[in-house]
């Protein structure tokens, strides 16, 4: 057993003061040379900081496109690349609002900054709103001027500096030296507050058989820093000054990094003998600035390679192809990011990935092919489906012939796309795919082709291409657990699952299937969006009460992760829960919030979709203006998703419309061929339009319903799907014999016997997205109290009172304290029996602007 690598004394003085400065700003330069603290203060703002903390590494990056790209992309807003690379009067106003649709408050920490960066972070800071807040930190100053802003501050190495004060409590209380306090305020100053040297200082006094003489000897000759190193590095032999030479000048190193560059030795015997190495237990060790510049060696290029092949073996694919970058090796670069492992490739799905494998000179991408196939993946990973396109129909053409094997790759992902996203299905591409299949032996490339051809053949074929479907997709799932991409594999389940099974009428083969997908995760797998599918599979079960408690622990998930999509998709389902437990309020939150949270993604297929099931959700729950407002749009995009838009547009017609207009809408949907489990739905609903209208075969139409829904096994599913309508037809239907299911309240109670006991602050938070302190302060609004007796009750100030307030309207979309008490009263008072007593033209309605 290899012993825990020992960590010289590194005391921490606690600077309240500082990290408040720099927290109160909501954008901060901290500019100061290596050695300053300026990382450790930044870490210690983010730990303070409530919300996401997003750390953007600017080294070697010259500005422009690249630049914005790489602030832009890890907050979601790559979209605006091209307004941060040329800032003009626009930029400030686009990153504003984008920003103040985000639920999360951000910290961007953007590291190693420098004046080639200046105008894009200068728009940056002049335009981040509150409360997401900027740190750029550096060694020069990134902007010559500030901003025209009040809450903008540069912080240097003035104010970095340790006081003379901090400089003696950290050489008494931190290293036990008992020291004159003129001769430590004297040591301070001669390393001008340098707090890394002030480290060293203290370790080396306290070594040595006089402290007090050694430290007066390094005063009296002003040479402090110098003499301290030479008297550290003397220590070693010539060998390992080298090679701690050699290593100072890597980013990091750890002990499997260590090990196989066969240095480890050397960075003990280093530490022993003084040097200011930082070495935690575990993870990263970093070399103090001081002896780092004094050792300061350039790598020849077999040392570099050596480093970067350490790299790549434990995984950091990106550190070496970033260390072969900055020496020159473009060529080699490219090799490290074309050969990543696939495994490695799916977490690795960031904007610096991408930015890593796009900056690459052309001749170098040319000489690896297989880096283009890396870059499409990694772009689908991210859901980047326009940007993948443009690559893969640009390298196509030119690897077909040079390349062969990677070209047959790009077009496994194209024909990929092509079955989620194509209008039609082209019988040209099913024929291309099941022509690679007979030719490709890549597991990667033909499990992906296996997808392709099975969800291609199955659009084009219906139902009559779903056991050719299953095979395919079973084949697909093992070919990708060949070559071990676990995530993908679940993905090709999950479309077993929801194509397959769920067509077949078979939910109990679709659950099986999710419970397969959550048995094969690795302990920490963040991949979670095919449990909203389970959600969605519980919630056509009838299940209502398990779909909300998936719901609930997924989001959970996804704001651990950070993850926004998923935490959408969440919410999505969260809205369509709410709808059919009729509380409107609570789909109105739920709504806003996955609106707040798609983002990108409403600008991709999966749009339509989006809206059609937002819109369907609020017209369930009653809420006309807003299910109009949503379907409006959706029907703007009808061509994108015609079925999925008509079912939202004859759900709504037939709930609160003209019921003719909802006959004519629902023979559009029998010619469109809807998919299985929505007839029996859309069935009811007519019957439920025709009721209305006064129509006499209204109640044999429920009843033909009702026996459709029994002959899938899931008659009390219907009192879940359509609450009001199974309320309205049931008696009539029950007199013609049809097998009714049991009332919405039987199946499941929960939306009317508990939305009184829920007004707690922790089942209140998780309903609207809140944190728990925001839900209390919220709650304490219904006794009418004022923001100081609040804070006084609460036990908080009345400034937090305030901001919490603030956020709480953000996120819900209130403007004033009247909303935000109408909303709790819905969350109290919505009762479906109550509801039913109204006609359902007459259910309350709230306009998605909150009044």
């Amino acid at each position: 057993m290899v012993p825990d690598v020992p960590a010289p004394a590194q005391p921490l003085v606690p600077r309240p003061g500082l990290v408040s400065r720099l927290r109160s700003q909501r954008a901060t330069v901290l500019v100061a040379g290596g050695g300053y603290g300026k990382s450790a203060l930044v870490a210690e703002a983010a730990r303070t900081h409530v919300g996401e903390t997003v750390t953007v590494d600017l080294a070697g990056r010259r500005g422009g496109e690249d630049v914005a790209r790489a602030i832009l992309a890890p907050i979601g807003l790559e979209r605006l690349t091209d307004e941060l690379a040329d800032p003009g009067p626009g930029t400030r106003a686009a990153i504003a609002g984008a920003l103040e649709r985000r639920r999360m408050p951000i910290l961007l920490v953007l590291e190693e900054t420098d004046p080639a960066h200046g105008p894009a972070i200068a728009a940056l800071l002049a335009a981040v709103p509150a409360p997401h807040a900027v740190i750029a930190v550096g060694r020069t100053p990134p902007v010559d001027a500030p901003p025209a802003a009040a809450d903008w501050a540069v912080l240097d190495q003035e104010d970095l500096a340790f006081s003379a004060h901090e400089a003696e409590r950290l050489l008494s209380d931190g290293y036990d030296l008992d020291l004159p306090d003129p001769l430590a305020g004297r040591l301070r100053d001669a390393t001008s507050g340098w707090i890394t040297a002030l480290h060293a200082v203290g370790a080396v006094l306290r070594a040595a058989p006089s402290p007090v003489g050694l430290a007066r000897s390094l005063l009296d000759q002003n040479v402090v820093l110098t003499d301290l190193v030479d008297r550290i590095v003397a220590a070693l032999d010539d060998d390992d000054r080298r090679t701690v030479a050699w290593v100072a000048a890597l980013p990091w190193i750890d002990r499997r990094i260590a090990r196989r560059l066969e240095v480890e030795g050397a960075v003990l015997r280093a530490t022993a003998a003084g040097i200011g190495w930082r070495l935690p237990a575990a993870g990263r060790w970093v070399l103090a600035d001081p002896v780092r510049e004094h050792l300061a060696v350039s790598p020849d290029e077999a040392q570099i390679r050596a480093s970067a092949d350490a790299y790549a073996a434990v995984g950091a694919h990106l550190d070496a192809a970033a260390l072969l970058r900055r020496a020159g090796l473009d060529d080699d670069a490219a090799a490290v990011l074309a050969a990543i492992p696939a495994a490695d490739l799916a977490e690795l799905a960031s904007a610096d990935a991408v930015a890593a494998s796009e900056s690459l000179p052309d001749a170098a991408r040319r000489a690896h092919p297989w880096l283009e196939v890396q870059l499409a993946r990694l772009l689908s990973r991210r859901s980047e489906y326009t940007r993948r396109a443009a690559i893969i129909d640009g390298a196509l053409p030119r690897l077909a012939t040079s390349a062969p094997a990677a070209a047959h790759a790009l077009e496994a992902e194209r024909l990929r796309d092509l079955a989620y996203f194509s209008p039609d299905v082209d019988p040209a591409d099913v024929a291309r795919a099941e022509e690679l299949l007979e030719v490709v032996t890549d597991a990667s490339t033909r499990a992906r082709l296996e997808v392709g051809a099975a969800l291609l053949g199955l659009r084009r074929d219906g139902d009559g291409g779903l056991e050719q479907a299953e095979h395919g997709l079973r084949r697909a799932s093992a070919a990708f657990e060949r070559a071990g991409e676990p995530r993908m594999r679940a993905l090709a389940l999950r479309e077993l699952a929801w194509l397959v099974h769920l067509e077949r009428g078979r939910l109990d083969l679709v659950l099986e299937t999710f419970d397969e997908i959550e048995a094969m995760q690795a302990p920490g797998a963040r991949y979670i969006s095919w449990r909203v599918n389970r959600a969605d599979a519980l919630l056509w079960s009838g299940r209502i009460d398990e779909a909300l408690a998936e719901v609930t622990d997924v989001t959970r998930l996804a704001e651990l992760y950070h993850d926004d999509q998923v935490a959408s998709y969440a919410a999505w389902t969260l809205a369509q829960i709410e709808s059919m437990r009729e509380q409107p309020m609570r789909t109105l939150a739920a709504v806003r919030r996955a609106e707040h949270l798609a983002g990108e993604y409403m600008a991709t297929a999966t749009g339509p979709l989006f809206l059609s099931q937002m819109a369907d959700a609020l017209s369930r729950a009653g809420l006309v203006a807003d299910a109009a407002e949503r379907l409006d749009a959706a029907l703007a995009r009808r061509d994108e998703d015609p079925r999925i838009v008509e079912s939202a547009a004859f759900g709504h017609a037939a709930r609160h419309g003209d019921p003719e207009e909802a006959e004519r809408r629902h023979e559009v949907l029998v010619d469109l061929a809807v998919e299985r489990f929505d007839r029996p739905r859309h069935l009811l609903l007519l019957a439920y339009a025709r009721w209305r209208a006064g129509a006499p075969d209204a109640a044999a139409v429920a009843a033909r319903a009702f026996a459709d829904y029994d002959a899938m096994g899931l008659r009390d599913a219907a009192g879940v799907h359509e609450p009001v309508a199974v309320r309205t037809v049931r008696a009539a239907a029950t007199a013609l014999g049809a097998p009714v299911p049991r009332s919405h309240a039987t199946v499941s109670a929960t939306g009317a016997a508990t939305g009184a006991a829920e007004l707690d602050p922790v089942g209140l938070a998780g309903q609207l997205g809140l944190r728990p302190r925001q839900a209390e302060v919220l709650l304490a609004l219904r006794t009418g109290a004022s923001n100081t007796e609040i804070a006084a009750r609460l036990g908080i100030s009345e400034g937090t009172v305030r901001k919490h307030l603030e956020r709480v309207y953000r996120t819900l979309g209130l403007r004033s304290r009247a909303e935000a008490v109408a909303l709790l009263a819905g969350f109290a008072a919505d009762d479906p029996d109550e509801v039913a007593e109204h006609p359902p033209d007459q259910v309350r309605s709230v306009r998605s602007d909150g009044r």
